[in-house]
């Protein structure tokens, strides 16, 4: 089991933890709001006894009705919670991926960016200067079978991390960030299949 994949088990376990708990506590608050609206019904009920059974029957349906909609509001809410809570640490601890790790991630989001044609990497200063010889060797042997070139630029360019790889005018952004943002909508729907589901 590769670092990335045990990253990826601890984010899940983590993340099925925080659900349990997070469900757990949305649905306590749901149910005392669905216990006072009973008991507010009850009230009310009592209130309008004079009037028909048909009219307190509605009425009693509307505010359970109303109750039932909060509780699924605040569940639905205390998931969507969990799933942000869960993508802010991913992104995290692949931000904080060690060195070896963090350079075989991006051979992976290199490769699934490459085209058939000569490109450049920019790199931030610090990852330049850790960067291993055999990545930028993997890179280009990557960018040959793909049918292009690939070359690493010296200069540094002021990102956080990832990389930036550019076809001519076209620019790639391929920082962890970007990558995370252009998949958030994906990655909230396979995390909510996964833990609620």
């Amino acid at each position: 089991m590769t670092g990335l994949e045990k990253v990826q088990e601890q984010i899940l376990d983590e993340a099925k933890n925080l659900a349990e708990g997070k469900i757990k506590s949305a649905q306590a608050d749901a149910n005392d709001i669905l216990g006072a609206a009973k008991n507010e019904a009850q009230i009310i009920q009592k209130e309008i006894a004079a009037k028909s059974a048909d009219e307190i029957k509605k009425h009693h349906e509307k505010i359970e009705s109303s109750a039932q909609m909060l509780r699924r509001t605040k569940i639905l809410e205390a998931k969507q919670e969990v799933i942000e809570e869960l993508l802010n640490k991913a992104l995290v601890k692949i931000e904080n991926l060690e060195e070896k790790e963090y350079f075989e991630f991006l051979l992976k989001v290199l490769k699934n960016n490459l085209k058939a044609q000569e490109g450049t990497l920019f790199f931030n200063a610090s990852d330049l200067q850790k960067m291993p010889e055999s990545f930028a060797l993997k890179a280009k042997e990557l960018a040959k079978e793909k049918g292009g070139s690939l070359e690493i630029s010296k200069e540094a360019k002021a990102i956080k991390n990832g990389f930036i790889l550019t076809y001519g005018t076209i620019e790639e952004n391929c920082t962890i960030e970007a990558l995370f943002n252009d998949k958030k909508d994906d990655l909230k729907d396979g995390l909510h299949k996964l833990l609620f589901l």
